[in-house]
């Protein structure tokens, strides 16, 4: 994950899972992500602001997982409380990051995919988060996220 060190500009669209037929959020980027903590986490600190101004901050801490199998995120979101932390995994068929949480859509037992692909030089990446009820078909994902990030001039 240490091509994610430096700046990056982007875009970003959030379409509710729960009301598909709402018109989808919108909304540019700033990321900045640095070494932090005695070197041992990539910080990267984001700020989404909307077309109508409204600006909200999520931080995303990055290191190896314990089992040097992937990378344990957490992520703290300045309009919510808590945190979210999961594990992301290369996955090569897909030639991305993921990391696949269990949560609910309306009352039922869902599944929500973070996908981070980055591009061949590295230089762009796509952030999607999709959302799959557990009782669809396996290859059912509706998207609720999509963060195309591309390296700051």
């Amino acid at each position: 994950m240490s091509f994610l060190r430096g700046h990056w500009i982007g875009d970003s669209r959030f379409q509710s899972a729960s009301n598909p037929s709402a018109p989808p959020v919108n909304a540019v980027s700033t990321t900045r992500c640095a070494l932090a903590v005695q070197n041992r986490y990539l910080r990267c600190t984001t700020d989404f602001v909307r077309p109508n101004g409204r600006r909200r901050v999520v931080e995303h801490s990055i290191q190896p997982s314990e089992d040097g199998t992937g990378f344990d995120v957490v992520v703290l979101n300045g309009n919510a409380s808590g945190q979210s932390r999961y594990t992301m995994r290369w996955q090569a068929g897909a030639a991305a990051f993921d990391a696949l949480l269990p949560t609910e859509q309306d009352g039922q037992p869902a599944t929500e995919r973070i996908r981070l692909t980055p591009s061949a030089d590295r230089t762009g990446l796509v952030h999607s988060e999709e959302l799959r009820l557990n009782s669809a078909g396996k290859d059912e994902w509706n998207e609720t996220f999509r963060w195309t990030w591309r390296r700051a001039p």
